[in-house]
């Protein structure tokens, strides 16, 4: 089958595809956009366009595609939801727009009982292991061990910003 051929059957029956991937989404309890679906069904048809003979073979391809992208786990598109999902947005601490922030930051430091979250704070401000993929090499964890870590000591830094907030 030819691209313009499938083009063209995509075009007419979008709307149909749009139905049947959000409805494997929500039967399967995963939180995906149905185009992203449909757009890796499309790639992966163009890859085997000489095998499709027919429409209604396209359309099954397609089916097919869309559903195990939303069943397996090892697939394209659940691969970049779970990288998605571990990566964390780091900002960069501005001196004059947040001056709480570095003093709640030292005085984290400074002040800090517990030697575990000492050795994590030391190695994801100062050491500068301050994503995901290099907290995991640094320490030898699971993505889910370093985002539980990091994300408590976001929460003690804040926790020590809105105490010195309190103070002024």
């Amino acid at each position: 089958m030819k691209k313009s051929e499938i083009d063209n059957y995509i075009k007419l029956n979008y709307p149909l595809l749009q139905n049947i991937a959000s409805g494997l989404v929500s039967k399967s309890k995963r939180n995906y956009d149905a185009c992203i679906l449909i757009s890796e069904a499309y790639l992966h048809v163009l890859n085997i366009n000489e095998q499709i003979v027919d429409s209604d073979q396209l359309q099954r391809f397609l089916i097919a595609k869309i559903n195990m992208e939303v069943r397996f786990n090892n697939s394209k598109t659940n691969r970049q939801n779970r990288f998605n999902e571990n990566t964390i947005d780091d900002t960069i601490i501005n001196r004059e727009e947040m001056p709480y922030t570095l003093n709640a930051i030292d005085h984290y430091l400074d002040n800090e009982n517990d030697s575990i979250m000492k050795f994590v704070a030391e190695a994801y401000l100062v050491k500068g292991h301050n994503t995901i993929r290099k907290f995991n090499e640094y320490f030898n964890f699971s993505s889910y061990t370093s985002t539980k870590f990091i994300n408590q000591l976001k929460d003690r830094i804040k926790e020590y910003e809105q105490e010195i907030q309190s103070r002024v």
